[in-house]
C-alpha cells in the first residue's frame, strides 16, 4: 500500500503504518521502517539543532552525532582527530605522528583520541546534552585530552570552540532531540537489513529518490534507486507500507495503483 505524505518528518506514515499494524494484528517489535538514506532516518528519529555552529565547534557536534545516532565511531575518530590539528597548528607531534605511523608515540595519540571518542562522560560530550552544556563539556574535556597529550601553550579553548550560530533557545535545548513516538519499531537504512525478512515494513524516500524509481520502472531502466527500492520492499513477508512524499504522491499516485498498490488512508 502507499501513503501520502503531507510532513516533513514523515509523521503522517507512520501513524498509518501504526494503525494498519493494529489491523492486521502485525507486532510493531516484528516490524520496521526502513529509510533510503540516513538523511530520512534523522528527520523520523529526531532533530538536529547544531547545524548553525561553526567550524571547529560544528565539527565536534557532527563527531557527537555520529558516534551516538549512527554509531559510526571511524567518522567520529576522523572528526575529532581534524579539530584536534586545527587547534594544535604545525605542532611538533604531528609531524612525529605523521612521519612514524608504527612508532610507540604515535599509537599513544592515536589511542588516547579514540577513548576520548568513545567515553561520552569525561570524553566527547554525548549529543543529547543541551547546547549551553555541551559547549562547556567539550571545552573542559577537549582541554584535559589535549593536555594529556603532551600539547602546551595551546590558545584558550574558549575562542576556539563557541557558541556562535546557536540562539538562547538553542542553547537551552539537546544537539539532537530524539523523538520517541515510537521506539519499538525499528529504524534503519536499506544496506542495514540486506538479507532480512521482516514481518512489515514502511519503505520511506525523498522525491529524488521515489521519482527516479518510477522513472526506471516506467521506461525498464535497472537503476541504483530501482535496485535499493527492491531491496527495501522484498524485506516485508506480510505487509508493505510506502511513504510517498506529497509531491510526488500526486503526481504518480495512478502509476502505484496500476502497479496493485492500494491507497492507504484516502
Amino acid at each position: 500500500m502507499i501513503i501520502r505524505e503531507p510532513a516533513d518528518r514523515f509523521a503522517h506514515s507512520v501513524a498509518e503504518f501504526q494503525r494498519v499494524l493494529g489491523r492486521a494484528e502485525i507486532l510493531e517489535a516484528s516490524s520496521a521502517i526502513i529509510c533510503r538514506a540516513h538523511q530520512q532516518l534523522e528527520l523520523i528519529r529526531g532533530e538536529v539543532n547544531y547545524s548553525d555552529l561553526k567550524g571547529i565547534t560544528k565539527d565536534l557536534a557532527l563527531a557527537s552525532f555520529f558516534r551516538d545516532c549512527r554509531k559510526d565511531y571511524k567518522r567520529a575518530y576522523q572528526l575529532v582527530e581534524s579539530a584536534i590539528r586545527s587547534i594544535t597548528g604545525d605542532h611538533d607531534i604531528w609531524g612525529r605522528v605523521d612521519d612514524l605511523p608504527e612508532s610507540k608515540e604515535t599509537l599513544q595519540v592515536k589511542l588516547e583520541i579514540w577513548r576520548f571518542v568513545k567515553n561520552d562522560s569525561i570524553g566527547l560530550p554525548p549529543v543529547s546534552l543541551d547546547g549551553g552544556q555541551w559547549i562547556s563539556a567539550i571545552r573542559q574535556s577537549l582541554g584535559e585530552l589535549l593536555t594529556k597529550l603532551g600539547f602546551k601553550d595551546i590558545p584558550s579553548l574558549g575562542n576556539k570552540i563557541r557558541k556562535t550560530g546557536l540562539d538562547d533557545n538553542q542553547l537551552g535545548l539537546p544537539l539532537f532531540e530524539a523523538h520517541k513516538l515510537f521506539p519499538p519499531i525499528r529504524q534503519e537504512t536499506i544496506h542495514q537489513v540486506k538479507g532480512e525478512s521482516i514481518d512489515a515494513v514502511l519503505v520511506l524516500g525523498s522525491v529524488k529518490f521515489w521519482n527516479s524509481v518510477v522513472d526506471a520502472v516506467e521506461s525498464g531502466t535497472n537503476s541504483e534507486d530501482r535496485r535499493l527500492a527492491y531491496v527495501a520492499m522484498t524485506r516485508a513477508r506480510h505487509l508493505l507500507a510506502i511513504g510517498l512524499p506529497a509531491s510526488h504522491f500526486d503526481k504518480h499516485a495512478d502509476k502505484w495503483e496500476r502497479w496493485g498498490f492500494e491507497v492507504l488512508g484516502r
